[in-house]
């Protein structure tokens, strides 16, 4: 036993002991503290029964870098905001101290942080829980003057709209959770940056717009064909899409209707796993998908109403695993807009369709899909997955011949003993008449 004792105690001896938080000071001794060794001060506001504080505090906080980096330029000190019965004396020493905080600085979601300079004015602030470099970020931008959150927004309440500021500041208040004044900065960002249309101002754009009432929406909205040409193909209508299936009723409802009854495999984390319908279970009403484009096309435009109730209904028998209606529901969606289709989906598409379909005309859509992404992959690392895709598709159809030669192609091209063992067994099925679906 006494062995078990010391091999436990010395990696203990080691262990980093993470930021610093002051014990048994009050707030103006933390203060005065912060003025005499000119440190600026770290408080972190916490609530007993906050998860996310939990986490920083056992997780985050406990790290060596981060106590490294925050006990040198800070004076840190923990506060709890809210009471129980279990405090101790010095939590209620601080009673009076956090009340006052929370009014003075809205200190209404956990876990807030706040930073001071050594004078004791606050320069910044952040919210919720983060990983340790996220965090890291955050104290160094604590430290610089040129991100300081509450300087920058003086200036900005001055009248200043400065593109470098607003940048800073709508990282700010995404840091600190708040979506009113990050679609306010976004929106005057856009209005002041003299070229939207630069691949980091559009990435920037494109991460924080996701409701249909920001800024970026509009652009994406009106301005597709300008965006696309700086961000790639589809980019602005895919984003279009996002914000407009994120908050439109009947596309949650059918999101929603399409795990009712089904059957649950298992969970991923906390998010459920499921599997095909459970005839023990009430299985839900097919979704009004005329409703559901008649009410995106009053909204938005007949182009979105029509793009968006296909996918969502792709999506919809994709998870209802019902394999009759993904054949048709693919089969409308790619007849509409294959060419927005990057080439492995058209290869995963078409393989699909020849993996589950024996009807012709779908196969032969399928074909055409698969020929469209060789066009896109002459240059592609998968181009002899692709090749593999189209010579089944082919010889499904009964082009025998041709289904050979693309796939002696695959196999020529197959790196991978994996590839080509796999490849050289298809080949033979070919050849021998035996199929390959199976």
């Amino acid at each position: 036993m006494k062995k078990i004792i010391l091999l436990l105690l010395f990696p203990l001896s080691g262990i980093a002991q993470g930021i610093h938080f002051e014990e048994n000071s009050s707030w103006q001794q933390v203060q005065a503290k912060a003025r005499s060794g000119h440190k600026y001060i770290f408080m972190d506001c916490y609530a007993t029964w906050c998860v996310p504080c939990r986490y920083m505090s056992q997780t985050v906080f406990t790290q060596s870098d981060v106590g490294a980096f925050v006990n040198k330029n800070f004076i840190a000190v923990s506060v709890q905001i809210d009471s129980t019965g279990k405090d101790n004396d010095f939590t209620k020493a601080w009673y009076a101290d956090a009340k006052q905080l929370m009014k003075d600085y809205q200190v209404n979601s956990f876990p807030t942080y706040l930073f001071f300079d050594p004078d004791g004015r606050i320069v910044h602030r952040a919210g919720g829980s983060m990983p340790a470099n996220a965090f890291m970020e955050v104290a160094k931008d604590a430290l610089a003057p040129g991100k300081q959150f509450y300087p920058l927004y003086d200036k900005y309440r001055r009248g200043d709209r400065d593109s470098a500021m607003l940048k800073q500041l709508t990282v700010c208040s995404i840091n600190m959770g708040d979506a009113g004044l990050t679609t306010r900065f976004l929106a005057d960002y856009v209005n002041n940056i003299k070229n939207v249309y630069t691949i980091d101002n559009l990435t920037m754009i494109g991460k924080l717009t996701k409701s249909t009432a920001e800024k970026g929406f509009a652009l994406w909205l009106h301005n597709a064909a300008k965006v696309n040409l700086v961000m790639g193909k589809d980019y602005a209508e895919r984003k279009v899409m996002n914000a407009i299936m994120n908050e439109d009723t009947h596309v949650i409802a059918a999101n929603q209707k399409a795990i009712q009854g089904l059957k649950i495999l298992g969970r991923m984390g906390e998010q459920p796993v499921y599997d095909e319908p459970d005839k023990n279970k009430k299985q839900p009403i097919t979704p009004d998908w005329p409703k559901m484009y008649t009410g995106i096309k009053a909204n938005y435009s007949p182009y979105y109403a029509d793009r968006i109730t296909k996918w969502v209904k792709l999506n919809y028998y994709l998870q209802r695993k019902d394999r009759k209606e993904i054949n048709l529901a693919l089969i409308a969606y790619m007849n509409a807009y294959k060419e927005t289709v990057t080439a492995s989906q058209l290869n995963s598409y078409a393989w699909d369709i020849f993996t589950h379909s024996y009807n012709k005309k779908q196969l032969e859509a399928a074909k055409g899909w698969s020929m469209s992404c060789l066009v896109l992959s002459e240059k592609d690392p998968n181009l002899n997955q692709y090749l593999d895709t189209y010579a089944n598709l082919l010889y499904k159809t009964g082009r025998k011949e041709e289904a050979e030669q693309q796939e002696e192609k695959a196999v020529r091209l197959s790196v991978s003993e994996q590839d080509k063992k796999a490849f050289a067994g298809t080949l033979n099925k070919m050849r021998t008449g035996a199929k390959t679906w199976e």
